[in-house]
This record gives structure tokens, sequence and C-alpha cells, in this order.
């Protein structure tokens, strides 16, 4: 279930302290794979997170950047699971405004962490606590930046 919280003046910049007391912070999971779904729940088990699974790219793209907010601020994608027409249609995800964090597991070049703009990579084997140090390095709560523009 999704929290109510209060956003900054763009609907797709969130602002410090915006999470009520007690409320979760919505984080959504690409990872077709159950054995790194169960990892991921496993990683995340009792922190102030509100985690949604995403079947499909297609609907992960949905809820970062065409459903109404508060859309989740971290999106986390096993990206060993992705064809390349996903990771070219994941792109959407910036061209369209979602400005959160970006957590890949397996493998991402260093082109592909610059054009989704990645903020972590953890590759396999994953550790323990790996997921759960990655999530609270890159912040909860914490304002949302713009993606600096890549020169072609």
């Amino acid at each position: 279930m999704r929290t109510c919280s209060v956003m900054a003046s763009h609907p797709y910049v969130r602002g410090r302290g915006s999470t009520a007391r007690g409320a979760t912070n919505p984080v959504i999971v690409f990872a077709p794979d159950e054995v790194v779904a169960r990892w991921i729940s496993e990683e995340l088990a009792g922190q102030p997170l509100s985690i949604q699974r995403a079947p499909y790219v297609k609907l992960l793209v949905a809820e970062l950047v065409d459903l109404h907010p508060p859309r989740p601020q971290i999106a986390i994608v096993d990206f060993d699971a992705l064809t390349a027409a996903e990771v070219f249609h994941l792109h959407a995800i910036r061209e369209h405004g979602w400005f959160g964090t970006l957590i890949a597991l397996g493998r991402a070049s260093e082109e592909l962490q610059a054009s989704l703009n990645i903020e972590r990579v953890l590759r396999r084997p994953f550790g323990t606590a790996a997921l759960r140090k990655a999530v609270r390095d890159v912040g909860l709560d914490r304002p949302t930046a713009r993606v600096r523009r890549l020169d072609r």
C-alpha cells in the first residue's frame, strides 16, 4: 500500500523530510528470478520501506513515470534479467523525468551506468547486507537531482 507524503513544488522532485513519521518509503523492484526476489526481501526486511514488485519492465516504467505520485524514490533492478529491448525501454524513466535512485543488480557497463544515472551496482555473488547497505548509503527522503545531460 502506498503512503501519502508532502511533495515539493515540482511533481518529480521530493523534498527532505517528505515522509511522515512512521510512514514508509516506497521502493520498486524488478527481479523476475524468485531467488533474487527473496534475497531482496530478506535484505530489506525490517527497514522503513514499502516494497512493490514490478513483474515486467513496462510496469516498472509506468509506476515511475506515468502513475500519480507518490512515486517510488528508489528502484532496484536485476540487470542480468533484462533483454536489450528492456534496457532500451528502461531509459524512459529518465527521459520522462524520474530522478530517483536506481540500484542495479548484476552487470551494468560504465556506459549504461552513465546513461541511466545508476547510483549503485551490486555484482554477483551478492554479499550479506550488501543491498541494505546500498539503500542506507544512497539515503532515503533526500531531494532528487536532475540527471546530468550526456553530450553525444
